[in-house]
């Protein structure tokens, strides 16, 4: 197995969740704001401003390019890398999860739009990469 090939079928197959990731928390974002779930005034406490478009842009592709970058190490290690990476996703999504919650002051429509943030890419990344037939690289 070749590691740029399989690198590059990574990255193609990561494009449909990355592109899903980006328009459903876009549309997320631009909803909570129109509506007045996410509420404008809220200053985020770690990042001592705003929730902005472009926070939501890289959360919703950074995660994703990591994943990538993890799944490649599980292909060259294991067998059937998909089941081990639906794990992790899992588990990373439940320890992200703790973030929207713990927000003081946060209305819980803020907290639940970001949980839903959360869940796109977490879902989205494993699904796509798990349709991969690895032996066929």
């Amino acid at each position: 197995m070749n590691s740029e090939s399989l690198l590059s079928k990574l990255f193609k197959a990561s494009l449909p969740a990355i592109l899903f990731s980006v328009l459903l928390n876009t549309g997320l974002y631009f909803m909570g704001t129109s509506t007045g779930w996410l509420n404008p005034n809220y200053i985020l406490p770690n990042a001592s401003a705003t929730l902005t478009i472009m926070p939501v842009l890289l959360a919703s592709v950074l995660p994703l390019l990591i994943g990538v970058l993890l799944f490649l190490v599980l292909a060259k290690l294991l067998k059937n890398p998909a089941k081990i990476f639906w794990v992790i996703c899992i588990l990373f999504l439940a320890v992200s999860m703790a973030g929207p919650f713990t927000l003081e002051g946060a209305d819980i429509s803020y907290k639940l739009i970001l949980c839903l943030m959360h869940i796109t890419p977490a879902v989205s990344l494993p699904y796509f990469l798990g349709k991969i037939k690895l032996e066929e690289i």
